[in-house]
């Protein structure tokens, strides 16, 4: 099942860098990398926060979405 995930992951990143702009792709690709397993983790899991840091995760949650909308809005010069 891992191995079929891997391969549906790696298809639909190449049909979206075929599509859109690299750096784009690149940056939502890493987000959701980043704070959907995470999210999943604390929600379903019952991974939790070490005690009196959860101002640090909120905040690793933000510059990661705010770097990703940054990154987003870059494009690639036209060749």
């Amino acid at each position: 099942m891992l191995i079929a995930h891997g391969i549906i992951a790696m298809t639909a990143y190449g049909f979206a860098l075929d599509a859109g702009e690299a750096t784009s792709v690149a940056a939502i690709t890493f987000a959701i990398e980043t704070v959907v397993p995470a999210a999943i983790g604390l929600a379903l899991l019952g991974d939790a926060v070490c005690g009196g840091t959860w101002p640090l995760a909120i905040a690793g949650f933000v510059v990661t979405l705010g770097s990703c909308f940054v990154l987003a809005g870059q494009s690639e010069p036209d060749a």
